[in-house]
């Protein structure tokens, strides 16, 4: 592949993932604002990075981990943009490294974070370990992860009339692939569920939902929606759902599905695709589901005689 699968992803919809004011709640609860020096492991272009600036120490010091350097300089790029018109006293540094063998020294950083990282690593435990490591004691540990298995919420959306058998193999294509994913040691992309076993050794441990939901309802025009629609249309242009054809087939088949199977399941949900854009190019597609970023806080212990 010419790039990462997440690459693909990095769109402009990432930026509408949170409300301001919930993520400042968060902060307030976990006490963000007492964090200046911070990692974020799997930091991407930086999405994350930018909505939680604000709700930092003044002065902070974000640095923003990723293996891929592409994808750091464009967070470099947008993060001084986005500093530039904040008003914050903070910068970001991009760092290239690998999360399972952090390139930091132990106990360094007040916070360190991570969203939709884990549900790409072969070993979670092993990552939240590294995390860990270079926290401070006393120090935050916030993780959001999804259960990308809420995404079916949307076969409601076409209402009781919808073909049934359609959405079916759209459900199956994506329990094989999810299943095939982890058994190639490439990430569970359901991980969030299991945030209680990694958190299990921290103290003041909470737990939360993303408060976003995700609508669609004509116009489609709100900066939400329309990079949904753009998304949508670029997907259904492409003809790809969800993994481009040969990483889906890959998946599938180590899922335990078969060739044929895997055919006429991805042609179906390609087909599922194409039926939402021409209800929204229509202006007749109306959606409202839940937004599954499951969160969780928690601090370091303090080691004896600190």
């Amino acid at each position: 592949m010419s790039e990462p699968h997440s690459q693909r992803y990095f769109t402009d919809s990432r930026d509408h993932w949170w409300h301001a004011d919930y993520l400042g709640l968060v902060g307030r609860r976990a006490g963000l604002s007492g964090c200046v020096q911070v990692l974020e492991v799997g930091a991407g272009q930086g999405h994350f990075a930018r909505a939680l600036a604000p709700h930092l120490g003044a002065g902070f010091v974000y640095t923003m981990l990723d293996r891929e350097a592409r994808s750091l300089a464009v967070a470099e790029g947008r993060g001084a943009e986005f500093l530039s018109h904040s008003g914050l006293t903070g910068h970001f540094v991009a760092t290239v490294g690998a999360a399972e063998a952090l390139p930091f020294a132990d106990g360094g950083f007040d916070l360190v974070c991570c969203q939709t990282l884990l549900i790409h690593v072969a070993d979670r435990q092993r990552v939240f370990a590294e995390m860990v490591r270079v926290c401070k004691p006393g120090g935050l540990l916030l993780v959001v992860e999804p259960n990308n298995r809420a995404g079916l919420q949307f076969q409601a959306a076409f209402g009781p009339g919808a073909d049934v058998e359609a959405h079916l193999q759209e459900a199956r294509l994506k329990m094989r692939c999810v299943a095939g994913k982890a058994a190639l040691g490439e990430g569970w992309n359901d991980a969030g569920v299991h945030l209680p076993r990694l958190f299990a050794g921290l103290e003041s441990v909470a737990y939360a939902n993303n408060d976003r939901a995700w609508v669609l309802a004509p116009p489609y025009a709100d900066p939400q929606q329309a990079s949904t629609l753009a998304d949508l249309r670029r997907d259904v242009a492409e003809g790809v759902y969800g993994w481009r054809r040969a990483e889906a087939a890959r998946f599938y088949a180590a899922g335990g599905g078969a060739a044929l199977d895997f055919e006429a399941d991805y042609a179906a949900a390609l087909q599922v695709q194409a039926t939402q854009l021409a209800q929204m190019e229509a202006g007749e597609f109306i959606a409202l589901v839940a937004f599954a970023g499951l969160i969780a806080t928690g601090r370091k212990p303090l080691e004896e005689g600190a």
